[in-house]
């Protein structure tokens, strides 16, 4: 790269000082995002050609060196830095003339699709109050503005008021669909939440794998929490739905004991005192959860009855979504201890984006960066697959359109998930209330895949490269 001199005795720090030892990593990183300047000799040239154009009364032709340097707004001459003796470093000799102005249009692009998503997601959202869930067609928007005006008077009324609250069953007297309506804001409410949650656990896993098509089910998230639904069934039998907070344990525990079989046995594949292997973490995942995937095939076909398997079926699709206050409250700590950390360390997961090489040059430990992201994801997944059933499918796409709209940088497309996310499942939440299944809902996994799967073929067709811009 050339920096405005052919000697190799340039400084990476102040103009005027001599260089004394080897760059730091902090000033590589400052070099490499410099903008390169034409060279001494070019200019040089450059001055002689406009003398003699001078000379002879001619309009001196300008060197492609020299639109470069006019198009990154360095105009001047080369600096004499050879008759004073000093050197100039690589980011005090560029000029941030547009550096700004492109800065600020970056800026007002980036808030602009975010708007925009944000309107949509508003408008799917409010249109996903209004479906009658299950039954195939729409409620009256004035009884369901309605019914949220008594919920408003009721609550307002048991807390200060208590005498003055309307019974239940005056209510359903003239409003049949109360409780429906109701269940329906909730329901749309957890679907934005679980949406939003599960595209950055699909992120996170992408960028700590370096894998475009990791997603996380890969560490066997998954299929823990599938034996956990297993074990709640062969405990409870068909009556495990009723009991939530068995539930939430059972699932939970699953998770923790396979995820720590896993790391410990990746750990002994690699050494104790050797970084994270993502080779051998994948390897150990697949050999646990084809273990896993056995027993729960084994269960399910030859020691569960028609009414167990049902009732399987229906805890581990998500049929029947839990509002209850257990269910609100575990996804709540969920979300708290795997989103909070990434939030404050949305800038240092940039370095993810780098190999191990260039992260060690700028500071960062590789191996405890990626243990972070899969651990922060797997809390994610936890906390959404206990509510939603298996959507792993939305955590491979939509950090591929993320990626595509806002760029690689993790910050940027830390909001296009969450946006993406949650238009996405609701859109397949407004679906699946409209297609009646078998006397019950029909899994919304079903319609996800429906959804996104073309989008995917179409992606890998046209050889879009989101990963790598």
């Amino acid at each position: 790269m050339s920096t405005g001199s052919n000697r190799n005795d340039y400084d990476f720090g102040s103009p005027d000082a001599p260089r004394t030892g080897a760059p730091t990593p902090a000033d590589i990183a400052r070099a490499m995002s410099a903008s390169p300047l034409p060279s001494d000799a070019a200019m040089s040239q450059s001055a002689g050609r406009r003398n003699r154009s001078e000379r002879s009364g001619q309009p001196a032709r300008m060197s492609r060196d020299e639109r470069r340097a006019q198009k990154q707004g360095f105009t001047g001459p080369a600096p004499a830095r050879e008759a004073a003796g000093q050197t100039t470093s690589v980011a005090a000799a560029v000029v941030p003339v547009a550096g700004g102005a492109l800065f600020s249009e970056d800026r007002s692009m980036r808030h602009k699709k975010n708007a925009l998503l944000t309107a949509l997601l508003v408008v799917l959202g409010l249109f996903s109050l209004f479906v009658d869930g299950g039954f195939g067609g729409l409620f009256n928007p004035i009884e369901v503005f309605t019914c949220y005006g008594i919920w408003f008077q009721q609550t307002f009324a048991q807390l200060f008021d208590p005498t003055s609250a309307v019974s239940v069953n005056d209510i359903l007297a003239n409003h049949a669909s109360y409780f429906r309506i109701l269940s329906r804001a909730g329901v749309t409410a957890m679907t934005i939440i679980c949406g939003a949650v599960l595209a950055v656990a699909g992120s996170l896993y992408q960028s700590a794998f370096r894998n475009p098509i990791a997603s996380p089910s890969m560490l066997g998230v998954s299929s823990a929490i599938q034996l956990g639904d297993v074990i709640m069934v062969l405990v409870f039998d068909v009556a495990a739905s009723m009991h939530l907070g068995q539930r939430y344990l059972i699932c939970y525990g699953c998770v923790i004991v396979v995820m720590a079989a896993l790391f410990g046995a990746s750990r002994l594949m690699t050494g104790k005192h050797r970084p994270l292997n993502v080779i051998n973490l994948l390897l150990c995942a697949m050999i646990i959860t084809q273990i896993i995937g056995v027993i729960i095939t084994y269960v399910t076909m030859f020691i569960f009855t028609l009414e167990q398997w049902e009732a399987y079926n229906r805890l581990s699709e998500a049929l029947t979504v839990d509002l209850t206050g257990l269910g609100w409250l575990s996804l709540f700590v969920t979300c708290i201890i795997g989103l909070v950390p990434v939030i404050l360390l949305r800038f240092r997961l940039n370095g993810l984006n780098f190999d191990d090489t260039e992260m060690r040059l700028l500071g960062i430990d590789a191996s405890r960066l990626r243990l972070f992201a899969l651990i922060c994801g797997t809390i994610l997944l936890m906390g959404v697959q206990v509510q939603m059933g298996t959507v792993a499918m939305l955590a491979l796409v939509v950090p591929h359109i993320s990626r595509m709209v806002f760029g690689a940088e993790f910050r940027k497309q830390f909001w296009g998930n969450i946006l993406i996310g949650a238009s996405l499942l609701v859109l397949c939440r407004i679906v699946v209330g409209f297609v009646p299944f078998i006397g019950t809902f029909l899994p919304i996994s079903v319609v996800l895949n429906f959804l996104v799967l073309p989008f995917f073929v179409w992606m890998l067709a046209t050889q879009q490269r989101g990963w790598e811009q």
